[in-house]
């Protein structure tokens, strides 16, 4: 693929003599070592030294093109593939319209034609807080990957030295990206880094966004037993892989955010599910995902009774598991009048109602063997504590049933307030009093 200098060139005085031509330094080697480091513009510079392996193409004015068309022949840049009307967006009308500059930049970038790209803005609009707005309108784009390098120019005895900026500018996406994923767990505009440490953590960050959204915790983190790592200990080593890196102290507190978090919920790994499913669903509450927070509910519920009803005796404790070993085993869950949602069954047996029977009498296992004691066991449960427990069933289930089916019947700000009090009642009626226990 093709590969190209993109150069915005301005109106620099044209030197009287050669003696006089800028200098231009740089510390590093980032393209093939240089012929040539006086002359009279980096449009120069990089025809010269990098013309026929790039084509260069200039962003300019009427102004400019008058100036400097001229000197290709003067300083012999001829067959330096320098390609002065490839696109319309070339031409602009004046060096310090951001937006013509950008327009002209993103539709080149854009190019399909090619894949890598240096830009050079030594001549162009100068100042910090133009400079960085010009970023800020590339950085939110696609085609930010495709640029290997950014030049500003930092004057310097007899000329300039050449800056590349890319680095921090990847550092400003990084960090961006981070403070996006501490908020809400997405990462914005997809984008691949030079920094391969940062290619690591945004692979695992993805992973992690994905699973947490779609309410799917398996692959996040470990349970009892298991050996395999998780998408939590990935993401640690890969953050700790980066702060190793000395160059990236100015992200020291987006990452230290990250690993925080990330470190709290590493500590879930051996909570029971129903604690894991509960701490996950408060994070997705907080972060405004009520459908998540609210299904993960759903599920919190059944799972504490199914865990509690293990204790009542042997017997549960074997049907219990025999289903739950019956329903891994499965490809597909049938839809054959059986229940589908695990947290519905154990809903219903704690209920002991129409419904757990019909489940015990499908069940494989011998559910309907072990309702009476799954009823001996409720009976020494506090009354009123579980006719609480019943009716908050009953409306979580509602309240989720209601906002999956578009949220017909309720305002969002009603939902997070009813949300918000089932996370009250179950933090005191199944974490604090553990009412199931007996």
């Amino acid at each position: 693929m093709a590969k190209a200098v993109i150069t915005i060139l301005g109106l620099a005085p044209k030197p009287r003599s050669e003696a006089r031509f800028a200098e231009y330094y740089f510390n590093g080697s980032i393209f093939p070592p240089l012929l040539r480091n006086k002359h009279i513009t980096t449009f120069h510079l990089f025809a010269n030294n990098l013309g026929g392996s790039y084509d260069i193409i200039p962003i300019y004015t009427k102004e400019a093109e008058k100036r400097w068309k001229s000197s290709v022949e003067e300083f012999q840049l001829e067959g330096k593939s320098i390609l002065w009307s490839r696109y319309q967006e070339q031409l602009i009308s004046d060096l310090n319209n951001l937006d013509d500059i950008f327009s002209s930049i993103k539709t080149i970038t854009e190019d399909r034609n090619y894949d890598e790209f240096i830009i050079d803005m030594v001549q162009g609009p100068r100042g910090v807080a133009i400079v960085e707005t010009l970023l800020l309108k590339l950085q939110w784009t696609k085609i930010s990957s495709k640029v290997s390098k950014i030049f500003i120019g930092n004057p310097a005895k007899n000329g300039f030295e050449l800056l590349n900026i890319k680095e921090y500018f990847e550092l400003s996406e990084f960090a961006q990206l981070l403070v996006n994923f501490n908020s809400n767990y997405t990462l914005g505009i997809k984008r691949e880094f030079s920094n391969l440490k940062f290619q690591k953590i945004v692979k695992e960050l993805n992973k992690f966004s994905q699973a947490i959204l779609s309410n799917s915790f398996n692959s996040l983190i470990r349970t009892s037993g298991e050996e395999n790592r998780s998408t939590v200990d990935d993401i640690l080593e890969a953050i700790g892989d980066l702060e190793n890196d000395t160059k990236v102290s100015l992200l020291s507190k987006e990452l230290e955010d990250v690993k925080e978090h990330i470190s709290e919920i590493q500590k879930w790994n051996y909570l029971p599910q129903f604690q894991k499913y509960y701490n996950f669903s408060r994070i997705m509450f907080e972060k405004g995902y009520l459908l998540n927070s609210i299904s993960l509910l759903n599920e919190v519920t059944g799972l504490y009774a199914k865990e509690r009803f293990k204790s009542y005796s042997t017997s549960v404790k074997k049907a219990v598991e025999s289903y739950e070993t019956e329903v891994k085993s499965q490809e597909k869950r049938r839809a054959n009048g059986d229940f589908i949602n695990d947290a519905k069954n154990y809903h219903e047996l704690v209920k002991i109602s129409q419904d757990a029977i019909r489940f015990g009498e499908k069940s494989k296992k011998g559910f309907l063997g072990v309702l009476t004691e799954v009823s001996r066991g409720l009976e020494r449960v506090d009354r009123n504590r579980l006719f609480q427990f019943k009716n908050l069933l009953k409306d979580i289930a509602d309240t989720r049933n209601d906002l999956a089916h578009g949220n017909a019947s309720s305002y969002v700000l009603e939902v997070e307030k009813r949300i918000k009090g089932f996370f009250e009642d179950l933090e005191y009626l199944v974490l604090t009093k553990d009412i199931l226990k007996v």
